[in-house]
């Protein structure tokens, strides 16, 4: 299954490889990439980036395109993210994949 994110508001922790778990002092580095898009193949990040770079406006073989204009997207993994404690602001404008 194919998901294309785009126009996404900043997709947060963009990085070429892997840096594991991130937490505590890693937080202070948390790449960021605005006005951009995210393809998402079988569950795995098949390609990301500016929304200027995504080729064509027809995206074949895309079981499902979300526009997140004015969201930010988080990459997480396997981590779940408690948003009850978030203002409600914060929750209506996050999404994570």
């Amino acid at each position: 299954m194919k998901i294309l994110i785009r126009n996404i508001k900043t997709l947060v922790q963009v990085r070429e490889k892997s840096a594991g778990k991130v937490r505590g002092a890693l937080m202070r580095d948390l790449p960021c990439l605005d006005n951009a898009w995210l393809l998402i193949k079988d569950g795995l990040i098949a390609g990301y980036g500016k929304m200027e770079t995504l080729p064509g406006q027809e995206h074949p073989g895309v079981d499902i395109s979300i526009d997140a204009s004015g969201r930010l997207v988080f990459h997480v993994g396997a981590t779940l993210i408690h948003t009850s404690s978030m203002p409600e602001a914060v929750r209506r404008n996050l999404l994570t994949v």
